[in-house]
Protein backbone atom coordinates (compact mmCIF):
# COMPACT_ATOMS: atom_id res chain seq x y z
CA UNK A 1 0.00 0.00 0.00
CA UNK A 2 2.95 2.09 0.83
CA UNK A 3 4.54 2.17 -2.28
CA UNK A 4 1.27 2.89 -4.33
CA UNK A 5 0.44 5.61 -2.60
CA UNK A 6 4.20 7.35 -3.42
CA UNK A 7 3.57 7.04 -6.54
CA UNK A 8 -0.01 9.45 -7.05
CA UNK A 9 0.07 13.16 -7.12
CA UNK A 10 -0.40 15.50 -4.04
CA UNK A 11 -4.45 15.70 -4.23
CA UNK A 12 -5.57 12.88 -5.50
CA UNK A 13 -8.60 10.85 -3.99
CA UNK A 14 -7.76 6.94 -2.41
CA UNK A 15 -10.32 4.77 -1.27
CA UNK A 16 -9.55 1.37 0.89
CA UNK A 17 -13.06 -0.23 0.59
CA UNK A 18 -12.10 -2.53 3.79
CA UNK A 19 -12.28 0.51 5.46
CA UNK A 20 -15.44 2.09 6.24
CA UNK A 21 -17.41 4.43 8.76
CA UNK A 22 -21.32 3.81 9.23
CA UNK A 23 -21.08 0.92 6.45
CA UNK A 24 -19.86 3.46 3.76
CA UNK A 25 -15.71 3.34 2.68
CA UNK A 26 -14.02 6.54 3.57
CA UNK A 27 -12.48 8.60 0.69
CA UNK A 28 -9.10 9.68 0.91
CA UNK A 29 -6.89 12.43 -0.21
CA UNK A 30 -3.19 12.95 -0.70
CA UNK A 31 -1.78 15.96 1.08
CA UNK A 32 2.05 15.39 0.76
CA UNK A 33 4.30 12.85 0.84
CA UNK A 34 7.44 13.34 2.91
CA UNK A 35 6.49 16.28 4.30
CA UNK A 36 8.63 18.36 6.79
CA UNK A 37 8.70 16.58 10.34
CA UNK A 38 6.65 13.43 9.51
CA UNK A 39 8.25 10.30 9.48
CA UNK A 40 10.87 9.85 6.26
CA UNK A 41 9.06 7.98 3.37
CA UNK A 42 5.36 8.20 4.38
CA UNK A 43 2.35 9.68 2.66
CA UNK A 44 0.05 11.96 4.70
CA UNK A 45 -3.98 11.42 3.62
CA UNK A 46 -6.76 13.64 4.93
CA UNK A 47 -10.48 12.62 4.72
CA UNK A 48 -11.68 14.08 1.36
CA UNK A 49 -15.52 14.55 3.43
CA UNK A 50 -17.00 15.35 6.51
CA UNK A 51 -17.88 11.25 7.70
CA UNK A 52 -19.01 11.96 11.51
CA UNK A 53 -19.69 15.41 13.61
CA UNK A 54 -18.34 14.70 17.16
CA UNK A 55 -17.69 17.19 19.85
CA UNK A 56 -13.86 18.29 19.82
CA UNK A 57 -14.05 17.51 23.90
CA UNK A 58 -17.01 17.23 26.48
CA UNK A 59 -17.70 19.42 29.65
CA UNK A 60 -15.61 18.70 32.32
CA UNK A 61 -18.29 19.10 35.89
CA UNK A 62 -15.41 18.56 38.19
CA UNK A 63 -12.54 20.86 36.59
CA UNK A 64 -11.69 23.45 38.78
CA UNK A 65 -12.04 26.04 35.75
CA UNK A 66 -15.43 27.42 35.81
CA UNK A 67 -15.28 27.72 31.71
CA UNK A 68 -14.06 23.82 31.23
CA UNK A 69 -16.83 22.77 33.53
CA UNK A 70 -19.37 24.09 31.32
CA UNK A 71 -17.84 24.18 28.12
CA UNK A 72 -15.35 21.62 27.61
CA UNK A 73 -11.67 21.80 27.16
CA UNK A 74 -9.30 23.42 24.29
CA UNK A 75 -6.03 21.54 25.27
CA UNK A 76 -5.45 18.82 22.76
CA UNK A 77 -3.63 16.09 24.56
CA UNK A 78 -6.18 15.31 26.55
CA UNK A 79 -9.24 15.82 23.65
CA UNK A 80 -11.82 13.23 23.68
CA UNK A 81 -11.42 13.32 19.95
CA UNK A 82 -7.84 12.39 20.03
CA UNK A 83 -8.11 9.48 22.18
CA UNK A 84 -10.92 8.29 20.07
CA UNK A 85 -9.44 8.20 16.49
CA UNK A 86 -6.16 6.48 17.91
CA UNK A 87 -8.06 3.62 19.20
CA UNK A 88 -8.65 0.11 18.26
CA UNK A 89 -11.35 -0.70 21.90
CA UNK A 90 -14.78 -2.30 21.31
CA UNK A 91 -17.49 -0.25 22.01
CA UNK A 92 -18.07 1.44 24.99
CA UNK A 93 -14.18 0.52 25.99
CA UNK A 94 -11.79 3.45 24.57
CA UNK A 95 -12.25 5.68 26.26
CA UNK A 96 -9.94 6.81 29.82
CA UNK A 97 -9.56 9.86 32.28
CA UNK A 98 -6.33 11.95 30.63
CA UNK A 99 -6.54 13.87 33.63
CA UNK A 100 -8.23 14.63 36.55
CA UNK A 101 -11.15 15.84 36.01
CA UNK A 102 -11.51 14.86 32.20
CA UNK A 103 -14.37 13.61 31.65
CA UNK A 104 -16.14 11.16 28.48
CA UNK A 105 -18.02 13.02 25.76
CA UNK A 106 -21.43 11.32 27.15
CA UNK A 107 -24.75 12.11 26.47
CA UNK A 108 -24.87 14.66 29.98
CA UNK A 109 -21.66 16.39 28.82
CA UNK A 110 -21.87 17.75 25.18
CA UNK A 111 -24.26 19.97 23.38
CA UNK A 112 -27.27 20.19 23.79
CA UNK A 113 -29.12 20.71 20.52
CA UNK A 114 -32.44 19.82 22.25
CA UNK A 115 -33.30 20.11 25.76
CA UNK A 116 -32.28 16.42 27.26
CA UNK A 117 -30.80 14.82 24.40
CA UNK A 118 -26.59 15.21 23.96
CA UNK A 119 -25.72 15.95 20.61
CA UNK A 120 -23.65 13.30 19.10
CA UNK A 121 -22.02 11.78 22.36
CA UNK A 122 -19.58 8.71 21.38
CA UNK A 123 -18.43 7.32 24.81
CA UNK A 124 -20.13 3.87 23.67
CA UNK A 125 -18.90 3.88 20.41
CA UNK A 126 -15.78 1.52 19.10
CA UNK A 127 -12.47 3.17 18.83
CA UNK A 128 -12.07 5.07 15.70
CA UNK A 129 -9.34 2.03 14.37
CA UNK A 130 -11.75 -0.26 14.71
CA UNK A 131 -13.10 1.07 11.59
CA UNK A 132 -9.77 0.04 9.05
CA UNK A 133 -8.72 -2.84 7.53
CA UNK A 134 -5.67 -4.82 8.86
CA UNK A 135 -3.49 -3.17 5.87
CA UNK A 136 -3.86 0.46 6.41
CA UNK A 137 -3.65 0.13 10.25
CA UNK A 138 -0.86 -1.37 9.84
CA UNK A 139 0.46 1.06 7.20
CA UNK A 140 -0.07 3.82 9.90
CA UNK A 141 2.89 5.29 11.76
CA UNK A 142 3.35 7.70 14.67
CA UNK A 143 3.59 11.53 13.98
CA UNK A 144 5.01 13.94 16.05
CA UNK A 145 2.62 17.58 15.88
CA UNK A 146 3.67 20.65 17.28
CA UNK A 147 0.37 22.00 19.54
CA UNK A 148 -0.41 25.51 20.19
CA UNK A 149 -1.35 25.91 23.97
CA UNK A 150 -3.82 28.40 25.44
CA UNK A 151 -2.39 31.22 27.50
CA UNK A 152 -5.27 31.43 30.65
CA UNK A 153 -4.70 27.54 31.67
CA UNK A 154 -2.09 25.80 29.94
CA UNK A 155 0.71 28.03 30.15
CA UNK A 156 0.64 29.34 26.67
CA UNK A 157 3.57 27.86 24.06
CA UNK A 158 3.49 24.85 21.74
CA UNK A 159 3.47 21.36 23.25
CA UNK A 160 4.61 17.93 20.74
CA UNK A 161 1.75 15.41 20.54
CA UNK A 162 2.46 12.14 19.08
CA UNK A 163 -0.34 10.09 17.29
CA UNK A 164 -1.04 8.19 14.18
CA UNK A 165 -4.37 9.98 13.53
CA UNK A 166 -4.77 13.78 14.19
CA UNK A 167 -6.07 16.78 13.27
CA UNK A 168 -4.21 19.37 11.13
CA UNK A 169 -3.54 22.85 12.46
CA UNK A 170 -4.27 26.22 11.71
CA UNK A 171 -0.74 26.26 9.82
CA UNK A 172 -1.27 23.27 7.95
CA UNK A 173 -4.25 24.45 6.32
CA UNK A 174 -2.61 27.53 5.14
CA UNK A 175 -4.38 30.13 7.92
CA UNK A 176 -2.80 32.18 10.68
CA UNK A 177 -0.25 31.05 13.35
CA UNK A 178 -1.79 30.51 16.84
CA UNK A 179 -0.60 33.03 19.27
CA UNK A 180 2.72 33.21 16.60
CA UNK A 181 3.19 29.74 17.03
CA UNK A 182 3.85 27.45 13.86
CA UNK A 183 2.07 24.00 14.40
CA UNK A 184 4.37 22.57 11.63
CA UNK A 185 4.21 23.49 8.21
CA UNK A 186 1.68 23.69 5.31
CA UNK A 187 1.01 20.52 3.43
CA UNK A 188 1.43 20.73 -0.14
CA UNK A 189 -1.88 20.12 -1.03
CA UNK A 190 -3.13 23.20 0.62
CA UNK A 191 0.33 25.29 0.12
CA UNK A 192 -0.83 24.76 -4.00
CA UNK A 193 -4.81 25.54 -3.42
CA UNK A 194 -7.16 27.92 -1.84
CA UNK A 195 -9.68 28.79 0.04
CA UNK A 196 -12.47 26.89 -1.68
CA UNK A 197 -9.78 23.95 -1.42
CA UNK A 198 -10.10 24.17 2.52
CA UNK A 199 -14.44 24.37 1.96
CA UNK A 200 -14.25 20.74 0.14
CA UNK A 201 -14.98 18.70 2.79
CA UNK A 202 -18.70 18.13 2.28
CA UNK A 203 -21.06 16.52 4.97
CA UNK A 204 -21.11 13.32 3.04
CA UNK A 205 -24.68 12.08 4.01
CA UNK A 206 -27.58 12.07 7.29
CA UNK A 207 -25.44 9.12 8.82
CA UNK A 208 -22.65 11.94 9.80
CA UNK A 209 -25.00 14.36 10.92
CA UNK A 210 -26.11 11.83 14.03
CA UNK A 211 -28.80 13.23 15.67
CA UNK A 212 -27.81 17.01 14.64
CA UNK A 213 -30.58 18.63 12.55
CA UNK A 214 -27.98 21.39 11.30
CA UNK A 215 -26.00 21.18 7.54
CA UNK A 216 -27.03 20.28 3.98
CA UNK A 217 -25.82 16.67 2.85
CA UNK A 218 -23.43 17.38 0.27
CA UNK A 219 -22.66 21.01 1.38
CA UNK A 220 -19.16 22.21 3.02
CA UNK A 221 -19.44 22.28 6.83
CA UNK A 222 -16.99 23.01 9.89
CA UNK A 223 -14.12 20.86 10.47
CA UNK A 224 -12.27 20.66 13.53
CA UNK A 225 -8.17 21.78 13.92
CA UNK A 226 -6.04 20.39 16.85
CA UNK A 227 -5.03 24.31 17.38
CA UNK A 228 -7.11 26.43 20.57
CA UNK A 229 -8.14 29.62 20.50
CA UNK A 230 -5.39 30.96 22.81
CA UNK A 231 -6.91 33.26 24.46
CA UNK A 232 -9.76 31.02 26.54
CA UNK A 233 -9.55 27.28 28.02
CA UNK A 234 -12.57 26.21 25.69
CA UNK A 235 -12.19 27.21 22.47
CA UNK A 236 -11.16 24.60 19.41
CA UNK A 237 -9.97 26.12 16.07
CA UNK A 238 -11.78 24.73 12.97
CA UNK A 239 -12.40 25.80 9.10
CA UNK A 240 -15.33 27.43 8.55
CA UNK A 241 -18.01 26.64 5.90
CA UNK A 242 -16.47 29.59 3.31
CA UNK A 243 -12.98 28.21 4.17
CA UNK A 244 -12.03 30.88 6.59
CA UNK A 245 -10.60 29.87 10.32
CA UNK A 246 -13.42 30.65 13.74
CA UNK A 247 -13.68 28.41 16.73
CA UNK A 248 -16.27 27.48 19.03
CA UNK A 249 -16.48 25.57 22.38
CA UNK A 250 -14.90 22.46 22.44
CA UNK A 251 -18.61 20.53 23.56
Amino acid sequence: MAQALSNLPVGALVKDTGTAYNGTPIIWRVLEHGHTGDPAGTTALESRDIFTLKPFDAKEPNNSDSNRKSYGNNRYLHSNILQWMNSEAAAGQWYTAQHSADQAPDNANVWQQNSGTGTNPYDTEAGFLTNFSADLKAALQTVSKITAKNTVTDGGGYETVSSKIFLLSTTEVGLANENSVAEGSIYAYYSQSNTNDRRKKNLRDEAAKGNYSGGTVGSPWYWWLRTPNSGNSIGARFVNTDGSLSHNNAF
